[in-house]
């Protein structure tokens, strides 16, 4: 398989789906420069370039670090059999990005390749958008609407989560409540 990551910040996916892939797979692990000068460990402040560090360390053979604007890159029409965009929808809801962003890997994807898409749950009514979270029918809506046939899970769900919280508040200890959805092209 090939596998898009988008913006991989510190590649914890991308780790997982090299492992997942094996050798004869490849992921091909996105981020800007900003994305890219992720600091994995909070605590520690002089450590940068997270992903950079792990693919060495992992021998991540089978993992292309691609830097760049998601616009901005190549990547061959129908070449990719999945990608994953983890808690960053949020940041492109609120302008006509997401909807850009989900057209573009449809036409990277093959028939019948998927975009798995986990986000903070926002609720109705209040400011979404400042609290980094949205509300899973936004994101739905936005597939449907890109094309893709959409399922739903509630596997990442934690109804402990004080959703008028934004997502960095420390009390949350980032075990926020999260929707899954996973999108089809046909």
């Amino acid at each position: 398989m090939t596998i898009l990551d988008v913006y991989a910040a510190g590649g914890y996916y991308t780790y997982i789906l090299s492992k997942a892939v094996g050798p004869t797979g490849k992921i091909l692990s996105q981020n800007t420069e900003r994305g890219r000068a992720f600091v994995e460990d909070r605590q520690d402040q002089t450590q940068g370039k997270a992903l950079d560090r792990k693919i060495v360390q992992a021998e991540l053979k089978n993992v292309d670090q691609i830097i760049g604007d998601l616009h901005a890159i190549s990547i061959e029409k129908e070449s990719l059999d999945a990608a994953l965009l983890m808690l960053t929808l949020h940041d492109l809801i609120y302008s006509s990005r997401a909807i850009d962003l989900l057209r573009k890997l449809y036409g990277w994807l093959k028939p019948g390749g998927s975009i798995g898409i986990s986000d903070h749950i926002g609720l109705p009514g209040q400011d979404n958008q400042s609290l980094h979270r949205m509300e899973p029918t936004e994101a739905i809506e936005l597939a449907t609407k890109a094309g893709f046939s959409v399922e739903s899970s509630n596997l990442l769900r934690n109804f402990d989560d004080n959703h008028i919280r934004s997502v960095f508040d420390p009390k949350l200890a980032r075990k926020t409540d999260r929707f899954l959805i996973r999108l089809r092209k046909p």
